[in-house]
């Protein structure tokens, strides 16, 4: 992944991707997500996100990784936290409190760096990818995540030609094409929603949810 991107976007302050509340997909869907009693969810792309502490707050252990270092402390700091950092060789683990986060590309982590067992949280890192990326990601989460994992993932559909991503758009057919040979697949909702000022703005004319259930085989 392009690091210095990502670190230009956040220090440019572009981070449209930050909600201001807590996602009410996430409250509404977390007791699928955890229908197995996993007590660890892992956030891919994570920044600094407001999911993380209503995730913690629920009881669980949150697990994180990120490519740009000021998101992950900017995370500590508004949790009032002081982390401890390890050098390990897929990058840089910090942990405080009920967290553990990564500083890492996520495509560099491996099955020893997570918990045995966990349930993964994926709101807008699917979408943050290109396509050739897109194929890598899915093909590394089906290597990582142990059988009978399950992962809530996010996508937004919109019309391609409107606006230069990211956010890039992921249809339903392609979620398909990533996850269905290793994952079975429930689509929880896929249906347009308002559209948010900023998106109108980058020249968007309407946009689609989609939100899905998947269970690693």
């Amino acid at each position: 992944m392009d690091a210095a991107f990502w670190k230009g976007r956040w220090q440019e302050g572009k981070t449209g991707w930050m909600q201001k509340r807590v996602n009410p997909r996430l409250q509404q869907m977390l007791p699928r997500l955890l229908a197995t009693g996993e007590q660890n969810v892992f956030v891919p792309l994570c920044g600094n996100s407001l999911d993380m502490p209503w995730l913690a707050g629920k009881g669980l252990r949150v697990h994180g990784v990120d490519l740009v270092e000021e998101a992950l402390l900017g995370f500590f700091r508004s949790e009032k936290l002081q982390p401890t950092a390890s050098e390990e060789p897929s990058g840089v683990r910090w942990n405080a409190g009920p967290y553990s986060l990564w500083h890492a590309d996520i495509l560099d982590l491996r099955p020893g760096d997570l918990p045995s067992s966990f349930a993964v949280y994926d709101r807008a890192s699917l979408l943050a990818l290109p396509a050739d990326l897109r194929r890598r990601y899915a093909g590394w989460f089906g290597s990582i995540s142990p059988s009978g994992t399950r992962k809530l993932l996010i996508t937004a559909e919109y019309e391609p030609g409107e606006m230069q991503g990211p956010p890039f758009p992921v249809f339903r057919d392609e979620v398909e094409e990533l996850y269905a040979a290793h994952w079975e697949i429930e689509v929880l909702c896929h249906e347009e929603v308002p559209l948010a000022r900023r998106w109108q703005e980058r020249g968007m004319t309407w946009i689609r949810e989609g939100v899905y259930l998947l269970e690693h085989r």
